[in-house]
């Protein structure tokens, strides 16, 4: 679909939404702070909440709201913060 045609939904949004549906399995998409993180792991990355363990690494942000269902068809995620 068009972005033209699409609404909006900001990061910080977006983020709490998807850790709003990672939590039912104890988990929660975290983003990177430093550079350190962001060549091991990429920009986002999910960890298990029980034990703060990496489950999964190298993640987009976009792709788990499509994926999780947080993010519609008809929202695409905002450039602008």
């Amino acid at each position: 679909m068009d972005e033209a045609y699409t609404i909006p939904v900001n990061e910080t949004s977006l983020l709490q939404r998807v850790n709003k549906i990672l939590a039912k399995d104890d988990h929660r998409l975290v983003k990177s702070r430093s550079n350190g993180e962001k060549s091991n792991m990429g920009e986002w990355y999910v960890i298990e909440t029980h034990n703060n363990q990496v489950v999964d690494f190298y993640c987009k942000i976009e792709e788990m709201g499509r994926a999780t269902g947080a993010l519609k068809t008809y929202e695409h995620l905002s450039e602008n913060q």
